[in-house]
């Protein structure tokens, strides 16, 4: 079944074997390299899973529950 997934990560090489992992198994991937881009993603789309990482550039890291 192919799912919606979320990467949140910043290291571009990460993002690239993630996304052509999970690509081949047809799932539909939306990358995207903070965590403020993630949040802004995630009001307009919906996701089956996100994939974040935790130390992450940018004001909030991959747990901030500041949102």
């Amino acid at each position: 079944m192919m799912k919606k997934i979320l990467i949140v990560e910043d290291d571009r090489l990460q993002v690239f074997v993630q996304e052509k992992y999970l690509q081949k198994y047809g799932h539909e991937v939306v990358s995207v390299s903070n965590s403020r881009d993630a949040i802004e993603t995630m009001k307009r789309l919906n996701f089956d899973v996100i994939v974040m990482d935790v130390r992450i550039l940018g004001e909030l890291d991959g747990i901030d529950r500041s949102e």
